[in-house]
C-alpha cells in the first residue's frame, strides 16, 4: 500500500479592519495611514512575502476600503483580499478560516494571524512561530515587562503590586493550525486573541515565544510617530 505524505501549506492572516478608535485620527484608520508613502498595514505585508513562507495570505479589511485593496494588490496571486467583520476582530479572523475552509485546505494547514497595527515585524519572527508550531498546537510572541507594576481599585487607590515577572505582553503573530480551530468557528463570542480563543474553548495553552523585535501595537500618535521615527531611521542606515 502506497502512503501519499500530505504537504503541509502555510496560510498567513493579517488582520486590517479594525476601527482605530483610540488613536484619534478620525479621517483615517491607522492601518491605512500612510508612512513614507505605505499605508501601515503594508509594512506587515511586506514582512509576510519576503518571507517566502506562504502559501496564501488573507488580508483582512472593512468593507469601505475592501474595492480600493482589492485593485491595489490584484497582480499578486498569493493575496486575498476579503472583507472583515463589523463586530469584532475575532470574527474577522474566523471570516478568513471560514474561506480557508470553503477553500478545502485540509487539517495540515498552518496558520499565522496577525494585527496589522502591529507594522515592525520581521521575517525571523515569523519564521520562529511557524517552526515552533511542528512541536504545539497554538504558539505566540511575547515581551517582558520592565515597569513595576500595581493593582488600582475605582477610585486610584493601589491594591497591591504585582510580581512582573508573572506577567507577560503578548504580541502577534500568533499560529496555530486549520486542525485546531476549524470546529469552533460557529463561536460568536469576543476573544482577546487566538491564545485566549483556543484556551477557553478547547483548553489549548500556547507555547510561548520571547520576540526579538518590538512588535508594539499603533494604539496612539505617539505610538505612530515612534513608528515613523523607525522607519526613518531604517532608511538612513
Amino acid at each position: 500500500m502506497i502512503t501519499v505524505k500530505m504537504i503541509t501549506k502555510t496560510v498567513g492572516i493579517i488582520l486590517a479592519s479594525g476601527s482605530s478608535s483610540r488613536i484619534g485620527l478620525t479621517d483615517q484608520l491607522k492601518q491605512f495611514y500612510l508612512v513614507n508613502n505605505k499605508m501601515v498595514y503594508e509594512y506587515s505585508l511586506d514582512q509576510f512575502l519576503a518571507s517566502n513562507l506562504f502559501d496564501l495570505i488573507y488580508l483582512v479589511v472593512n468593507e469601505q476600503h475592501l474595492e480600493m485593496i482589492k485593485a491595489k494588490h490584484s497582480d499578486n496571486h498569493i493575496i486575498k483580499v476579503i472583507a472583515g467583520s463589523k463586530i469584532n476582530r475575532h470574527l474577522s479572523f474566523i471570516h478568513a478560516i471560514n474561506d480557508l475552509i470553503a477553500s478545502n485546505y485540509n487539517d495540515q494547514t498552518k496558520i499565522v494571524v496577525h494585527d496589522s497595527a502591529r507594522p515592525n515585524i520581521n521575517q525571523t519572527i515569523l519564521s520562529d512561530c511557524i517552526n515552533a508550531l511542528d512541536h504545539y498546537q497554538c504558539v505566540s510572541l511575547y515581551q517582558d515587562i520592565a515597569s513595576s507594576l500595581i493593582k488600582i481599585d475605582q477610585i486610584n487607590q493601589s491594591q497591591e503590586h504585582l510580581d512582573r515577572d508573572q506577567i507577560k505582553m503578548i504580541y502577534t503573530p500568533q499560529a496555530t493550525w486549520l486542525k485546531t480551530v476549524k470546529d469552533l468557528v460557529d463561536d460568536q463570542q469576543n476573544h482577546l486573541d487566538l491564545t485566549d480563543f483556543l484556551l477557553k474553548l478547547k483548553g489549548v495553552k500556547a507555547h510561548w515565544i520571547k520576540t526579538k523585535i518590538d512588535c508594539f501595537k499603533i494604539t496612539t500618535l505617539a505610538d505612530l510617530e515612534h513608528f515613523k521615527l523607525l522607519v526613518n531611521n531604517r532608511k538612513d542606515e
